[in-house]
């Protein structure tokens, strides 16, 4: 039985502690007698320096009322701000969304978890109800007072927080670019919520790709063209034969490009047989290709997309230096591609 479950059985008040982080393994999160803090601490640190730590993250006493104390039960937080609900074209991040990043200022937004509880109406576990992957959008706020930088965080059109102002800071520029286009970026959620006497504390994480992974390095076609699904790595051979193409991409870091594929013959030798292979190619120029191996997991879906009049689009990780790159697809294979999502591509 967990320790928040004793706890409740017994009538007691869960300590203010240090507890290990569900959302974060390998971490202790503090838990202030009333809430989950932001505040983490890894596990294996002496005690000594653990037990100092926990006076420097006490919240101070205006933003830390109890979950059964009575102003908490009968009149919710206000909200210190709030911004525009997200408007325009909901889009995925271009790079895997894999970093779970904490939201802060949660507590702020006793109302939104409300409202989650209501539209999910989730189960609940010994202490927390647990919602998993809800569509979040992530939101650029220009206008937010306290920082221009600020990255507003809206799960489910409700208002749960928003990014911590190092992470914001990263965020921002992408995240403006795409408002400027009509967008915004959508990933992933998880909210916890705890309901105790009538008060609400809940604590939210977004999954996200890097901050140049937002949206892709270079533009997507100006022709019809249909984004593949994420998929494993995938190699691209001949590269070298392309530097004066590549070079002119490459950075210290990763570059996260979008590239066509594209079905051609191929004959290595006079004497070989000819066979069909997957050509890639960045902003219209020959950058590499698959090899046949690879050509015969990718020729179905790519005949596909062509058939339909679009361009197959995927995700590409670059990186190298002027002299020499390597390029790599993250893209599904024909046999990964689900039916429905071919039911969905519309002829152009």
């Amino acid at each position: 039985m967990g320790f928040f479950s004793r706890s409740r059985q017994t009538g007691s008040q869960v300590p203010a502690a240090w507890h290990p982080a569900t959302d974060r393994p390998g971490f202790l999160r503090w838990w202030d007698g009333s809430r989950w803090t932001d505040h983490y601490h890894p596990v294996g640190h002496d005690a000594e320096q653990a037990a100092g730590a926990v006076e420097k993250v006490r919240q101070p006493a205006a933003l830390s009322v109890g979950l059964s104390g009575a102003k908490s039960a009968s009149r919710p937080r206000k909200a210190r701000y709030q911004t525009a609900a997200p408007s325009g074209l909901p889009v995925e991040p271009w790079a895997r969304a894999t970093t779970w990043q904490n939201v802060v200022g949660e507590s702020h937004y006793e109302n939104a978890f409300r409202a989650l509880l209501d539209k999910n109406k989730p189960p609940w576990g010994d202490y927390w109800a647990e919602m998993d992957d809800l569509p979040a959008a992530i939101v650029a706020d220009p206008d937010n007072p306290h920082d221009s930088s600020a990255v507003a965080v809206w799960v489910q059109e409700e208002l749960v927080g928003f990014l911590p102002r190092e992470a914001a800071a990263l965020y921002h520029p992408a995240l403006a670019d795409l408002a400027e286009r009509g967008e915004h970026l959508r990933v992933g959620a998880r909210v916890l919520v705890h309901l105790d006497d009538g008060a609400v504390s809940g604590s939210a994480t977004v999954t996200l790709p890097p901050p140049e992974g937002v949206q892709s390095y270079n533009e997507p076609p100006d022709e019809p063209h249909q984004v593949m699904p994420h998929g494993s790595a995938m190699q691209v051979t001949c590269e070298e034969q392309h530097m004066d193409v590549l070079g002119a991409y490459v950075s210290d870091r990763e570059r996260h490009v979008a590239v066509t594929l594209h079905a051609i013959d191929v004959q290595k030798t006079p004497r070989s047989s000819p066979y069909r292979a997957v050509e890639v190619r960045l902003d219209g120029q020959r950058v590499g290709e698959l090899t046949k191996g690879m050509s015969e997991k990718m020729l179905d879906v790519v005949d596909f997309i062509s058939g339909k009049g679009r361009l197959p689009l995927c995700r590409a990780v670059l990186k190298g230096s002027p002299l020499r790159a390597e390029l790599t697809l993250q893209v599904a294979k024909a046999h990964e591609v689900k039916s429905r999502w071919l039911d969905g591509i519309e002829s152009a």
